[in-house]
């Protein structure tokens, strides 16, 4: 079974600048991600897409390889994580005439995330025979409590078409994506370009680990994390 660990860290942050290389518990951002793969010892090969010669120097150090570097088309705010891992595949197919089984979306924003949850999660994968399995965390909101606010009547309207807010919990807690781990057969991969579908299996990981690097504040609360020792009791 051949798998690709991609991990995107492109330079550009603008909440939180240099996000993928900032130091977090004494090593760049980027680093906690590709030592959770390296562990999880899943992968046929472990990439850095990235459009920095920073970023590539860093991910080098850490172990990773860095195959190509991003084109601008797509290292922009509107580039999808998809688009991306097509690229990936493109490259290793067209350059290398190299075809993987299964390809893994790793973002670098999920340090807490280690090489024990990514076995994990492809063995969930692997034993339902999925065609991909995502890592969610429980939502403290519920759907049927949801409303967007229609600012050009200035009303309420629910997000689902037919809430029931009196049975908001009846068929039990709902989940988000958290971002950290995404795991895809290839060849559904391909058909649908995304890794969500009908087959797809969820991977449920604490709060703690599904901390999502966007803002300094995200930052800070894995940075608390990690002084207590969070990542380290939680290794493969």
């Amino acid at each position: 079974m051949d798998v690709l660990a991609i991990i995107p860290a492109r330079a550009g942050s603008k909440r939180l600048p240099d996000k993928n290389i900032l130091r977090l518990g004494g090593k760049p951002l980027l680093t906690w991600t590709i030592e959770a793969a390296l562990q999880s010892n899943f992968f046929l090969h472990t990439i850095v897409s990235t459009n920095s010669a920073e970023i590539k120097s860093a991910a080098i150090a850490a172990g990773a390889d860095v195959p190509f570097i991003r084109p601008d088309v797509l290292s922009g705010d509107e580039s999808s994580s998809s688009d991306v891992v097509m690229h990936a595949l493109d490259f290793f197919k067209k350059m290398h005439s190299v075809s993987f089984d299964y390809v893994a979306l790793l973002q670098p924003t999920s340090p807490l995330r280690t090489g024990k949850h990514i076995i994990e999660a492809f063995d969930i994968m692997l034993r339902c025979d999925a065609g991909s399995c995502v890592s969610v965390v429980e939502s403290n909101c519920n759907p049927n409590w949801m409303f967007w606010h229609d600012k050009k009547t200035n009303f309420m309207r629910p997000v689902l078409e037919e809430p029931s807010l009196a049975q908001g919990h009846k068929n039990g807690p709902t989940y988000v994506l958290n971002g950290a781990i995404y795991i895809c057969r290839v060849s559904d991969f391909l058909k649908y370009q995304k890794f969500v579908f009908f087959n797809t299996v969820p991977y449920v990981m604490n709060p703690t680990a599904s901390i999502d690097i966007d803002t300094k504040d995200d930052f800070d609360r894995a940075n608390e994390a990690i002084k207590g020792n969070y990542a380290q009791t939680n290794q493969v």
